[in-house]
């Protein structure tokens, strides 16, 4: 009994222990787990814990205050939270909306830069025109009085002051032209074979004369293993050269000048033939050289050195163009410079070999006088709204046997075409009222225009412009200013006219003045100097049409002297004429 009454006492002391416990203990935490559970996840400091009755300063109350003070920093946390959140997304809507804006602006550039460059292309078009158009007239009508036998010598020597005045500035315009066609990407290159030896001994000779006056040293360094014939732009290798030598020559007053070519092959895995390499050339010089500050700005358009700036010569665009070439031909241009020892330039091109099978050989151009017999009356109509050119076109063409009419727009070509049906069209592209795009489609809409031959005669420097007149069913393309022998040339390959040379009526005069002797530094001294100068400088050139020009302008100060520089010429002898000219040069 004692044993069972002290169970139940144990039983029931338990009992009310575990109910004080709950009481005091358990449900308090159980309604705090209620309140922490019920809490506002989005706002947790709104909604904070209470402690329960009759727990006030104990460590229930501790508890809460604790439990309380992590839910107000969860709030605050979350609600930095959410303002972060806000600021990277005002953030994020503004970088978009700059991203947005800068895009619309990168867009408008692109839009102005392009039509920024189609105004720069429209300018340079119309200027080529308004500038080449004038010049073909003064180039043009110079040439035509020289073969007035009444004109005195002051008179001729005037004409060549002219004439050499008028190709200089061609030359200055079709610099300006080329480097705004390279920077827009409208360079063409021709790649061709060419003797690579033959083009430089002619560079050699044009400047040998210029060394030897100077007093200076001038050597040539071919690498064995360079080859005679390769491809590439033989014109624009020339121009690069040219430009470099004129430099050297212009700026060196004593020491030399030495110009090396090597060639070494490409290790390219496109190459499969071998027949790529590359073409490394040197002009050094002993010049005043130049200062280091100028060499970073050396190849930017129309940057000169103090040297080219203190000659007063040039327009800073020789070097940007050489080394734009030398790029475009799969290369690249370099300088060293020292002040008062001199400057180096190196550049390299690449191009492939070729064989000599592949070379066109330059032939001689001899002046038109007259069409050979048994022929038809060509009838020839010139359309061009410039009066000047079409008057040397008819001053051109009727002396020599053609039949010319003109025409000042395409609409009057029409009419004038239809009624006189001529066999070719010579047609200026851009005139008022109709242009020659415009008479040429319609001209060759009909079965009669298929017939007739037409002919583009425009002052556009653009190479790409000859695909537009071509598709617009012209024949061919001849730019302005024209040589005369592409006029003749042209009506030969399109008409199958045959001419009369200057030349073969004078074969047996050219035999009598040669067996009268050989010419002497003493004939040409009679010569007046710039009528000298001109003859040293085309024959130094190499241009055929010119020296034919110089040759025929002696002809009328002194005939047999004209013979005989004629027959050297047809030998090839230039080196000869050359080199009596210096003498004549160093007697003075």
């Amino acid at each position: 009994m004692i044993i069972l009454s002290d169970l139940v006492r144990n039983i029931l002391l338990s009992a009310f222990l575990a109910f004080l416990f709950y009481v005091s203990l358990t449900r308090p935490l159980l309604d705090m787990v209620q309140q922490v559970a019920g809490a506002d996840i989005e706002n947790p400091a709104a909604k904070l814990l209470h402690t329960p009755p009759g727990h006030e300063k104990s460590e229930l109350d501790l508890l809460v205050f604790t439990i309380n003070g992590l839910l107000e920093k969860l709030g605050q946390t979350l609600e930095d939270h959410r303002l972060a959140q806000k600021e990277l997304e005002r953030h994020r809507n503004l970088l978009e909306d700059r991203v947005k804006q800068r895009t619309e602006e990168l867009a408008q550039a692109k839009r102005n830069a392009e039509i920024a460059n189609q105004s720069k292309s429209v300018f340079l078009a119309n200027m080529s025109h308004e500038l080449r158009t004038p010049l073909n007239a003064i180039l043009g009508f110079s040439r035509l009085m020289t073969r007035d036998t009444d004109l005195t010598a002051e008179n001729k020597e005037t004409l060549d002051i002219i004439t050499r005045s008028g190709e200089h500035l061609l030359i200055l315009i079709n610099d300006v032209l080329d480097l705004s066609k390279i920077e827009a990407g409208r360079i063409i290159l021709n790649d061709a074979g060419f003797d690579l030896r033959g083009l430089i001994a002619d560079i050699e000779e044009m400047f040998r004369m210029q060394a030897r006056e100077k007093k200076l040293q001038f050597t040539v360094d071919i690498e064995d293993a360079t080859p005679q014939y390769v491809s590439a732009d033989e014109g624009r290798l020339r121009q690069i050269i040219i430009n470099l030598m004129s430099n050297a020559m212009k700026f060196t007053t004593e020491g030399g000048i030495a110009v090396r070519v090597r060639c070494y092959q490409i290790s390219d895995a496109d190459d499969e033939d071998g027949k790529s390499h590359y073409l490394d050339f040197e002009i050094e010089d002993t010049g005043p050289g130049i200062q280091p500050d100028e060499l970073n700005s050396l190849f930017d358009a129309f940057a000169q050195s103090e040297s080219g700036r203190d000659s007063n010569e040039g327009t800073g665009l020789g070097l940007a163009i050489s080394r734009k070439f030398a790029r475009l031909m799969g290369g690249d241009m370099k300088v060293k410079s020292k002040q008062g020892q001199g400057t180096l330039f190196k550049f390299h091109i690449r191009a492939d070999l070729a064989e000599s099978a592949d070379i066109k050989t330059r032939e001689k151009t001899l002046r038109v006088v007259g069409l050979e017999s048994d022929q038809p009356v060509y009838r020839i109509l010139v359309v061009d709204d410039r009066l000047n050119n079409c008057r040397l076109m008819v001053q051109l063409l009727s002396p020599i046997g053609f039949d010319v009419r003109e025409a000042e727009n395409g609409a009057v070509a029409l009419k004038v075409w239809e009624a006189w049906e001529p066999h070719l069209i010579w047609m200026d592209m851009r005139m008022p009222v109709m242009d020659g795009y415009e008479a040429t489609k319609r001209i060759k809409a009909t079965a009669k225009g298929q017939a007739t031959a037409v002919i583009a005669l425009t002052a556009s420097a653009f190479d790409e412009q000859r695909t537009v007149v071509l598709s617009a069913g012209c024949d061919d393309f001849i730019r302005k200013p024209f040589r005369e022998s592409e006029i003749f040339e042209a009506m030969t390959k399109h008409l199958g006219v045959k001419y009369v040379y200057e030349q073969t009526e004078t074969i047996d005069v050219d035999k009598d003045a040669v067996s009268q002797g050989a010419l002497t530094a003493e004939m040409l001294e009679a010569l007046p100097v710039a009528m000298l100068d001109n003859l040293q400088d085309v024959v130094a050139k190499v241009d055929m049409d010119m020296i034919a020009a110089g040759i025929e302008k002696i002809s009328a100060f002194d005939r047999g002297l004209a013979e005989k520089l004629k027959h050297l010429v047809d030998q090839y002898q230039y080196t000869t004429i050359l080199q009596l000219i210096e003498e004549v040069k160093q007697k003075g």
